[in-house]
């Protein structure tokens, strides 16, 4: 139905169907796209972006696109937001209004980050915990603290495993 071009060596790593905001019945649904800038002379991407589309008479529209240090390998919506892991980090964004700008401008915001991976491929979440498969290090639970803003490390694998798929089963 419809064409985004990438750049040039811009491939796509993850795609999602989210929305944003507190009340996820009422709130419009977006189409978020993670890329990597592949590089052949790069081990891992130092580049990529994250790009947020809504779709408008059967026709893709980039609300707004982030440029993220990283291939973002994996997205999700997230209580309201968007999870993100990119290269060795995950980060929760945040869709909010460009201030200053005219036109209903959106921004992709950064309101936590959690560092401390190798390389995380995979994430799942179920309410406020994440579960984290990085390439070497195994996997990780993460809880998100909303009072704070902070995402913190419950539990660890402390074997280096290489991962391969996580899923969250039941509470």
């Amino acid at each position: 139905l419809d064409v985004y071009q990438l750049h040039e060596q811009e491939n796509s790593c993850s795609v999602v169907s989210t929305s944003f905001g507190e009340d996820a019945k009422t709130a419009k649904i977006y189409y978020v796209v993670g890329t990597a800038l592949a590089n052949p002379l790069e081990n891992e991407p130092q580049e990529g972006r994250i790009l947020i589309f809504e779709v408008v008479e059967r026709k893709l529209q980039l609300v707004c696109s982030r440029d993220v240090k990283g291939a973002a390998y994996q997205v999700r919506g997230f209580n309201g937001k968007l999870l993100a892991a990119i290269n060795s980090k995950i980060e929760l964004f945040g869709l909010r209004d460009s201030e200053g700008h005219m036109g209903g401008q959106m921004e992709l915001t950064t309101d936590c980050v959690h560092r401390g991976h190798i390389l995380v491929l995979y994430l799942q979440t179920r309410g406020d915990f994440i579960v984290v498969g990085d390439l070497m290090r195994s996997i990780s639970l993460l809880a998100y603290k909303p009072v704070d803003g902070q995402i913190e490390e419950i539990a660890l694998d402390y074997n280096s495993n290489w991962m391969t798929a996580i899923d969250i089963l039941d509470e």
